[in-house]
């Protein structure tokens, strides 16, 4: 089962931005574990913000990120204790989940794991006049990681490139307000050229000319806007830096959460030095998850334009990771 990481933590931006569709809050959606002991337990918290209840089941899976970013789950059932597994989480309840890991105590480096609460469909009424039904996942983010571990965050490699990315609404409806203003100058600008032909024939008493039927309207930068709804989404180049992070440690860290420290020189020669805070990185890369001996390719847009041979990069962890 492969899937874009972003879509594990799909929940987690539902949480940060409200949602009439929102169904419950889950928290902690990041959890750390030890193989044994007291550490190997820790507690989910469900809170309901539904009107109606809500049936929900508890798989445990184990997670492995590709280095392009794809998420794919297998079921790890046999490593973890979860109760309940099941549960109807009545209108606005409260319900804790207890997760204890049992798989093998002497692993040498962290695992990743998925704890995924998913929202069981109901029987829909044929009668009802509605027939779509929206089913909220939660998957919470579990690393089980041995005493000791420490992640080590490397840059392997940093290249420039320039990617397509889908307009936000926002931009379209500027890219079609600024369509709109063009089309109307060069309607005013057709009308004053005929007006500006027959003042001059009333003048000299001469056959006017014939003025430009149409006017050329100017295009903008990004791909033209479709009015077919079946069209790709409007796309604009961003350019940005690729960068090839690995972890040499055995333990996981996350990039999306660390300070990113960068320098290098632009190409007219000019010097450059800049800092993105962990709010500033995950907007472009979210939580940016780098398992022990794995690399991920992230993209960061940059307006600056670099030379890659000379960015170098440091990624500060915090403490915790």
């Amino acid at each position: 089962m492969f899937r874009p990481i972003w879509a594990a933590f799909s929940a987690l931006a539902l949480l940060l931005t409200p949602s009439a569709a929102m169904a419950a809050r889950v928290s902690p959606m990041i959890a750390d574990l030890e193989p044994d002991g007291r550490g190997a337990v820790t507690r989910i918290e469900m809170v309901s913000d539904a009107n109606n209840d809500i049936a929900y089941e508890v798989l445990m899976m184990r997670g492995d990120i590709s280095t392009e970013g794809e998420l794919e789950l297998t079921p790890a059932e046999e490593d973890f204790l979860v109760f309940p597994t099941q549960v109807l989480l009545k209108s606005k309840a409260r319900q804790v989940f207890r997760v204890q890991y049992v798989g093998d105590p002497d692993i040498a480096a962290s695992e990743i794991y998925y704890m995924s609460i998913r929202q069981l469909p109901v029987e829909i009424d044929a009668n009802s006049q509605s027939q779509v039904q929206v089913v909220i996942n939660y998957n919470v983010l579990m690393n089980v990681f041995p005493e000791g571990a420490r992640s080590e965050p490397v840059i392997r490699e940093v290249s420039s490139v320039t990617r397509e990315v889908p307009l936000l609404q926002s931009e379209i409806n500027e890219l079609e307000a600024q369509r709109a203003a063009e089309e109307q100058a060069a309607l005013e600008a057709d009308q004053d050229a005929r007006d500006a032909a027959l003042t001059a024939a009333e003048n000299d008493g001469s056959t006017p000319a014939t003025p430009p039927a149409t006017i050329e309207i100017p295009t903008t930068d990004a791909t033209e806007i479709e009015d077919d709804p079946d069209a790709p989404p409007p796309t604009r180049a961003e350019k940005g830096l690729e960068v090839l992070v690995g972890n040499d440690g055995n333990r996981y860290f996350l990039a999306g959460l660390s300070t990113w420290r960068m320098t290098g020189t632009r190409t007219d020669g000019e010097p450059f030095e800049a800092t993105f805070t962990p709010e500033q990185i995950a907007r472009f890369i979210g939580a940016g998850v780098v398992a022990p001996g794995k690399d991920r390719l992230f993209f960061v847009p940059m307006d600056a334009e670099l030379d890659p041979a000379s960015v170098t990069i440091e990624i500060d962890t915090p403490v915790e990771q």
